[in-house]
């Protein structure tokens, strides 16, 4: 099982109840005004890390240990197994429900209390022992606690260095409390991005517009700040989320790349842009100008088709993400035809394959029938034990990387009545879609009736009404 972490929601904005299980690929669809983006920005929230009074019961033999013998070793497993995490969750879902107008950037709270909910899920053990590190923890400049740990092993060592006129942990010290908030915030970090996630990312749907106009956001708001001319009421607000892509945009020249998912760039390059997105910095501009290149030369990222604009953001993303890191993709069909959707269906699958964990919120159907389709095609490729490869790798042309097992995916219908619905048919491995059925149900009822109406009318009348 693949679950990475389940949040249960009530009275959350629109929502009324939702249990929702965050898988590595996780699907939100759903009407307009259903809470999907809600949940999206909540989750994303998780990441921040909140100053707050930590209870240390769980620790509380550890640290005396490390105060009396200057060392310690802490048992991941064990202390996992006694709900760290979930108490880290706790904390941080605590702030979230009191303060998450901040998240949404507003001064208006409109949001009544929500109980929430959070336990992680059950690959935690492999990911423990994978953990490795080797790290010094600075307490007031008076002492060091080093910090390692192996890969493959379960334990965490923790031992004081001591440094010049080191007084942190001598008996009744009043600076105890502050380097336990240390060594807790750390370990807290640490478990937090090797378990959950390193970190969230949201591309909005804003971001086709945020991508164009970057540099005169940054340029205009910068100016108006230099001269003391800033009045934060007449400039545009954003989500928290919406702020860290701007902020993503204005350092994509200090972000070094990674290879982590160059294939999938290259597939979403080759199969759907046909081109390159390329950063150029020209003089005296603090941003690099955004360019599409292509077989027949080059041109400014405003000039590009809808569809080239609204991949860039992703493609610039992907260059630099690393495994682990969750992102979070608001309508990623915006501006693409639906042979286009297919394929960053594919890309994405491939991404989630190379350790990238993936939230989309989504309106079209094509993107969720071809996810049924990569899951089916795990599954003959599994079953079959690669004696189909050839059919669907050149019949059907489905990238053997794009397959996905069904365990990884899980995917929610969000209605106006409030209600949250598990669409995810798992003895069939199939999502179940009911909510662009019914439009579709819709349009031909009403093409039904309106052929009848036609079909009673006299041929002179049909084409009286035709003009």
């Amino acid at each position: 099982m693949s679950q990475l972490l389940k949040l249960n929601f009530e009275n959350f904005g629109p929502i009324k109840r939702a249990e929702i299980e965050v898988r590595p690929l996780t699907v939100f669809i759903g009407l307009n005004n259903t809470g999907k983006t809600y949940v999206a920005y909540f989750v994303w929230g998780l990441q921040i890390g909140f100053m707050s009074q930590h209870s240390y019961s769980l620790l509380e033999n550890s640290f005396s240990e490390l105060i009396k013998q200057k060392e310690v070793e802490l048992d991941l497993n064990e202390l996992v197994k006694k709900g760290f995490l979930e108490k880290v969750l706790e904390e941080r879902i605590d702030f979230l429900k009191n303060n998450f107008f901040l998240i949404l950037n507003t001064d208006i709270n409109k949001l009544s209390p929500f109980p929430v909910k959070a336990f992680v899920g059950n690959q935690i053990k492999d990911k423990l022992k994978e953990i490795s590190c080797e790290k010094k923890i600075n307490i007031e400049k008076l002492e060091d606690v080093e910090v390692w740990k192996k890969k493959g092993e379960e334990r965490l060592f923790l031992k004081v260095k001591k440094r010049v006129d080191g007084r942190i942990f001598k008996k009744g010290s009043k600076n105890i409390q502050n380097a336990l908030n240390i060594i807790w915030e750390f370990l807290e970090r640490l478990l937090f991005t090797n378990c959950l996630f390193k970190r969230a990312f949201v591309i909005p749907a804003e971001r086709t517009a945020l991508t164009v106009a970057y540099k005169d956001i940054y340029q205009v708001r910068a100016k108006a700040t230099f001269t003391g001319k800033f009045e934060p009421e007449k400039f545009s607000k954003y989500p928290l989320p919406v702020s860290d892509f701007l902020d993503f945009m204005y350092s994509l020249l200090e972000t070094p790349s990674t290879e982590s998912f160059k294939e999938v760039v290259f597939y979403l390059e080759k199969k759907i842009i046909n081109g390159q997105i390329e950063l150029i910095q020209q003089k005296n501009i603090p941003f690099p100008s955004i360019f599409y290149t292509f077989p027949k030369g080059k041109i400014e990222i405003h000039t590009a088709s809808s569809g080239v604009k609204a991949l860039s953001a992703l493609l610039l993303y992907l260059e630099r993400a690393k495994p682990g890191e969750l992102l979070i993709i608001d309508e990623p069909e915006i501006n693409l035809h639906p042979q286009a959707q297919l394929r960053l269906m594919e890309a994405l699958t491939m991404a989630v394959n190379k350790g990238l964990y993936v939230i989309i919120t989504t309106h079209t159907p094509y993107l969720i029938d071809h996810l049924n389709n990569l899951m089916k095609g795990y599954l003959a490729h599994k079953r079959a034990k690669g004696k189909f490869d050839k059919v669907l790798k050149e019949d059907l042309k489905l990238p053997l990387e794009s397959l996905i097992s069904p365990e990884m995916v899980s995917a929610y219908s969000f209605h106006t009545d409030g209600t949250v619905r598990d669409i995810f048919d798992r003895k069939e491995a199939f999502i179940d879609w009911e909510t662009f059925g019914e439009v579709s149900t819709e349009v031909d009822v009403i093409s039904s009736k309106l052929d009848k109406l036609l079909d009673n009318l006299g041929e002179n009348e049909a084409e009286e009404i035709q003009r």
